[in-house]
């Protein structure tokens, strides 16, 4: 064909193999099918062209959206100051007095058939007030209404936008428990009327939403979830009978006649539903959306997107997998959703919203960002900077969500020919960084471009696309899992189970991949992301794989879990049993997952979270799984647990007694008490089991003879081992470290964070002298003597004041008066010298640290250290030699608490004179006071009447040493002076240029 000639092509004809379109054809359709302007290049025959251009044409000619109802929450509404007759004002939100008050004045609301009136509560039950009854008083209520109509036009497709109709008061309607409205049509109550507005007023309420049903489409519209606080409306079209009246004078209206719109109130199941309806009127000349001209929309688009498909299907080399089409308006992130989009936005969207699903096609939002990077001319203008030669172009879907603003994917690289607009960025940048001259690098700016777009693409391209930004960004891939298996659950077609299982797949291999990468500890770019997705998504993988019914995904996904499946996961597989039901493949796999984890509080957690998850499936939902079957492999894998995995702390006792008291005192119950005595040694879990065991007996949930004798019976054992020292546990890191360039070692395994609590161990204390156990009470106060007195600060500030709170509660017998007079004393000596410690003495001369490192200019830096009468010292030497000595003198960060560095730039070599400080004492002595105040206002809480009490005959002056702490201050004598200043004289004092080299 001869080049420059402009043809009629029909683009669908040159694919002769070209599957049939599934949406009857229209004429208008296939007339603006097979258009090509002359204007277009040489390519535009090609799928890509085609399509981009009949979706251009589509959108441009789009006038209006809509569909036959929509509803929407308030966020701007404003109380209406509601005046019933009889009743007077009603408070919002609607209290049950109020409520009660207004069905008292109200009256059963009828319905009509045919030319009656009818009531009959069967049909429909709600109290009425008509719109003569009740008043709005707020003057700032037309100003909200006027904005509920700009939503409730947009979202109707009325052209001409909320000034050409007008909202009416009708009714005031109130739902109570057990009130409904059966399906009907809302008939024409006035002149002009096209539509319903329905105003949901603050009033918390289950239930009551209303099923609007079109042309074989159903919407829900709900309003329970936010009724408590918010105001919410509803809309739709009247079933209008006759629409002549829409005909204004020199205007062709096309009418909005939605004939079989009926709509149904379901049943209210908890509060009052509180509601003012309006009839929605058409006041001026223009159009209103009608359904046929939505369902032309509709059908006009399905066209193109049924091209479209058979183009991909064939695997077509110019057929896109993906477009773009930019809206017109710009959206942040958090505003990134349907229900937020404005005007045309709002149609556009909803017709793709309509059309795609019926021909297997997705809709997503994203917005984009054009990075653009070149040299220009350096000039200092508020102006842009226009970019003479580009060095860099990228174009990024910075976030991807779907219509009700979920993140799926962010940080997507795009390509410009995948956006339906012509030269989408043929206009000014939005924004702009200009560098500046920079030395050799010249003159450069980035302008920026920034676009709201909504994403258009096959369903069967959906998995790769977002499946290819989710390995970017790890975090992504959760969402992704969540929103395909949402999909899956609702609508459990073989087209969405092919979706899921391809991801789990995914999920699975690239997780293989990357791990075999790791361990192969071969050197790599430090910029490539070689880590397996988390966890927590593999146990997404793991429910969903169950959902699939895919047993090998299941136990696959398991197999390569790195360290444990979050404890949410035993939940969801719990639930999911109702559906693989137990067979021994499953079983195996489970058991994988629970070795794991090593400690008994996460396997005991894990196997009452499958249980739990049976048993939080409603009976008759699914096919029930046979539970005394899972219990009793719950109690053999509890068997397996109490030998094969380890106690840290209190988690883990309360995780025993809590075995116990399930499996009573059989068999199982003496493998519990069997692993109680051999972690007796670890005291955090000792005393933690010995607590929580006496609770449980005192709580009736287990025999109380019995936990007395198991308690005597492991006191023993409790108090030869007891120590604080385990008292607090460092949390091992799970972060990997960098070995090498490019390398990174395995994660350690974390440790859970152990600590003793101080009210355990009094409460343990309180049971021995409940039980008479006077020797074992001896014992342990010497213990605890003994450690208090050796324990770190840390351990003291933790537990001390906790543990004297809780043991100063107990009632002791007179015999013990004494003893316990002594042992309050030497825990609150401990505690105040172990962690407020000694009052730091301010520095008597100039004598410091050693700071060297042995060379010969740190043995003149040392001399000068140690010297008590030199307070500056001054080093001539070279450049290298004074870096080195500053540095002996400084902390990692360059700084130092206790000298002055400065340098004399007069004479060669330049002299580093370094001064000494109190600055150091100073630091530490203000540390010490705060100790100070925080042990004073300790000792205040515990009560001083009763510490007094504690204290015995002295009580009082002993109660004042603790409090003033007057055992760690220093005497006025001891405190010093500090050391003389020296003073710096001659003419090299003058020329010291003062330059800190930290």
């Amino acid at each position: 064909m001869a080049s420059g000639l402009a043809v009629e092509v029909d683009p669908i004809a040159s694919y002769p193999d070209s599957e049939p379109s599934t949406v009857s054809s229209d004429d208008d359709v296939s007339s603006t099918l097979h258009e090509a302007s002359a204007d277009e290049d040489a390519d535009s025959t090609k799928a890509s062209a085609v399509i981009k251009r009949q979706l251009r044409a589509r959108f441009s000619a789009q006038k209006a959206g809509g569909t036959f109802a929509t509803s929407g929450v308030c966020p701007d509404a404003v109380n209406p100051y509601l005046h019933v007759r009889g009743i007077g004002t009603v408070g919002l939100p609607l209290s049950e007095r109020d409520a009660k008050a207004v069905i008292e004045v109200s009256h059963q609301a009828p319905y009509g058939k045919g030319g009656e009136t009818i009531v009959d509560t069967a049909v429909r039950r709600t109290f009425e007030l008509n719109s003569d009854e009740f008043d709005i008083r707020n003057a700032a209520w037309p100003g909200f209404l006027n904005g509920v109509l700009k939503k409730v036009s947009d979202g109707l497709g009325v052209v001409g936008g909320p000034a050409a109709i007008d909202a009416r008061p009708y009714k005031m309607l109130l739902y109570e428990e057990g009130a409904m409205f059966k399906a009907h049509k809302d008939s024409e109550k006035e002149d002009r009327m096209f539509g319903t507005l329905v105003i949901c007023l603050p009033s918390k309420h289950e239930g009551g939403a209303v099923r609007v049903k079109h042309g074989g489409e159903t919407k829900i519209l709900r309003t329970d979830k936010t009724s408590e606080f918010d105001t919410s409306f509803l809309a739709w079209y009247a079933h209008l009978i006759n629409a002549n009246h829409l005909k204004f004078s020199g205007t062709a209206l096309i009418y909005a006649r939605y004939a079989d719109v009926n709509h149904a109130v379901e049943t209210v199941t908890e509060g009052y539903r509180f509601v003012i309806t309006y009839n929605l009127v058409y006041t001026s000349s223009g159009s209103i959306q009608s359904a046929s001209t939505l369902g032309d929309e509709t059908m006009k688009l399905r066209n193109i997107l049924a091209f479209w498909m058979t183009s991909f299907k064939r695997s077509d080399p110019d057929c896109p997998k993906i477009l773009a089409y930019m809206l017109a308006h710009k959206y942040t992130d958090a505003n990134l959703k349907f229900e937020l989009l404005k005007g045309k936005d709002q149609h556009t969207a909803r017709s793709l919203l309509e059309a795609c699903p019926k021909e297997d096609f997705c809709v997503y939002m994203a917005n984009l960002l054009r990075s653009l990077c070149g040299g220009c001319e350096e000039y200092d203008d508020d102006d842009m900077h226009p970019i003479d030669e580009v060095y860099e172009d990228e174009l990024t879907l910075t976030k991807v969500v779907d219509l009700n603003g979920a993140i799926l994917a962010g940080g997507l690289q795009f390509k410009e020919d995948d956006i339906v607009q012509k030269s989408p960025f043929a206009r000014d940048p939005d924004d702009e960084e200009y560098t500046g001259f920079t030395g050799n690098e010249g003159v450069s700016t980035t302008h920026f471009f920034r676009n709201s777009v909504v994403l258009i693409l096959p369903r069967l391209f959906r998995v790769d696309f977002l499946f290819e930004a989710a390995k970017r960004n790890r975090d992504d891939i959760k969402s992704l899992i969540e929103h395909l298996l949402k999909e899956f659950e609702t609508e459990r077609t073989p087209a969405r189970k092919e979706e899921l299982s391809r991801l789990c797949d995914l999920v699975i291999d690239t997780n293989k991949a990357r791990m075999d990468v790791n361990n192969s500890q071969v050197c790599r770019p430090w910029w490539e992301d070689h880590r397996p997705f988390s966890d927590e998504a593999l146990g997404m993988v793991v429910n969903a794989s169950i959902q699939l019914q895919r047993i090998e995904t299941f136990q696959g996904a398991i197999a390569i879990v790195e360290k444990k499946l979050p404890m949410w996961a035993y939940k969801d597989i719990g639930r999911g049993l109702h559906i693989v039901q137990f067979p021994p493949e499953i079983q195996e796999g489970i058991q994988a997952a629970l070795l794991r984890l090593t400690y008994l509080h996460e396997r005991h957690l894990a196997l009452r979270s499958i249980l739990s998850g049976i048993k939080s499936v409603p009976m008759g939902d699914t096919k029930s799984v046979d539970l005394p079957a899972v219990e009793q492999w719950a109690e053999h894998s509890t068997e397996q647990a109490l030998e094969s995995t380890e106690a840290t702390g209190k988690e883990d006792a309360e995780a025993l007694v809590e075995i116990i008291e399930i499996y009573g005192t059989g068999q199982l119950s003496l493998k519990a008490l069997a692993f109680a005595k051999k972690n007796i040694p670890n005291t955090a879990f000792g005393i933690g089991f010995a607590a929580t065991l006496l609770k449980a007996g005192h709580e009736g949930k287990i025999d109380k003879e019995a936990v007395s004798d198991t308690f005597r019976h492991l006191l023993s054992d409790l108090i030869v081992s007891f120590t604080l020292e385990n008292g607090v546990l460092e949390e091992f890191s799970n972060k990997r470290q960098m070995i090498g360039r490019g390398l990174y070692s395995k994660p350690h395994d974390p440790r859970p964070h152990v600590r003793i609590e101080g009210e355990t161990i009094a409460y343990v204390l309180g049971q021995c002298v409940a039980l008479g156990l006077n020797k074992e009470l001896e014992e342990l106060f010497e213990r605890l003597e003994e450690d208090f007195t050796k324990a770190n600060s840390v351990t003291l500030e933790t537990i001390a004041c906790p543990f004297l709170h809780k043991f100063l509660d107990i009632k002791l017998p007179p015999i013990l008066t004494d003893r316990v007079r002594r042992f309050v004393q030497s825990v609150l000596t401990s505690y105040v010298r172990g962690y407020v410690q000694m009052e730091p003495a301010r520095p008597r001369n100039w004598s410091r640290g050693r700071k060297g490192c042995g060379c010969s200019d740190c043995g003149r830096l040392d001399q000068f250290l140690i010297d008590p009468q030199r307070e500056i010292g001054e080093f001539a030497m070279a450049e290298k030699r004074r870096n080195h000595l500053s540095h002996r003198l400084s902390d990692y960060s360059g700084k130092s608490d206790e000298f002055d560095l400065s340098t004399i730039r007069a004479g060669s070599p330049h002299t580093l004179v370094v001064r000494k400080t109190e600055r150091g004492w100073r630091r530490t002595h203000a540390d010490w006071s705060t100790r100070c105040q925080k042990v004073s206002r300790q000792i205040e809480g515990l009560g001083e009447q009763r510490l007094k009490k504690v204290l015995g005959t002295d009580g009082d002056q002993v109660y004042q040493d603790f409090f003033q702490l007057r055992m760690v201050r220093l005497a006025p004598s001891v405190k010093g002076k500090g050391a003389q200043k020296s003073v710096v004289k001659g003419a090299r004092a003058l020329a010291t240029d003062v330059i800190d080299l930290t």
